[in-house]
Order: structure tokens, then sequence, then C-alpha cells
């Protein structure tokens, strides 16, 4: 239990967004996410994710997004993020090395 639990404050649970074209890693990712008490949605490439970001006015507090995608990359979503002012961490992820 954290220290706001034990102290009574009220803790939200993080909400985080998992973008990747590979349905295996999403799965992996998101049940580490959900086990660690994160609410966790998912996208299967960059422009779903850009939809779903902007359908829910980025209530993100953070995004994982694979860098190479189809239809938008991660970079391209990056992009987009920032060009709309959304203040919200997005880690880049890659499984090439």
């Amino acid at each position: 239990m954290s220290e706001a639990q034990l102290s009574g404050e009220q803790v939200s649970t993080p909400v985080i967004l998992v973008v990747d074209d590979n349905a295996q890693v999403r799965k992996m990712l998101s049940s580490y996410l959900a086990r660690n008490n994160h609410r966790v949605t998912t996208a299967k490439d960059g422009k779903e994710g850009w939809d779903i970001i902007t359908d829910e006015k980025c209530k993100f507090d953070l995004i994982f997004a694979d860098v190479k995608m189809p239809v938008m990359n991660g970079l391209e979503l990056l992009e987009k993020i920032r060009e709309n002012e959304y203040e919200v961490p997005v880690i880049i992820m890659t499984g090439y090395a």
C-alpha cells in the first residue's frame, strides 16, 4: 500500500494508452499495466491512437507508442500530439535495434 493510500488521500488510477501494431505487444504491455493498477486503452496504429486521443480529449497520463507502424507511425503520432499542445508524456518504443 502506498503512503497516499495509508494516509487516506484520494489516489487516482493512472490512465495509459498503448499504441502498437503488434497484437502480442499490445496485450503483453496492457496486461502488465492493468495488473499494476493502471487503466489501459489500446490502439492498433497511430491513426487509431490519434482518434482515441481526440475522442477522449487526451485524458491520458501516459502514452506508449511503437515507432514503426502502418498508417501513422509513433513519431507522426507524437508530432500531432505536440502540434495540438496536449501535455502528456509519450514513450516511443521499438522492437528494432
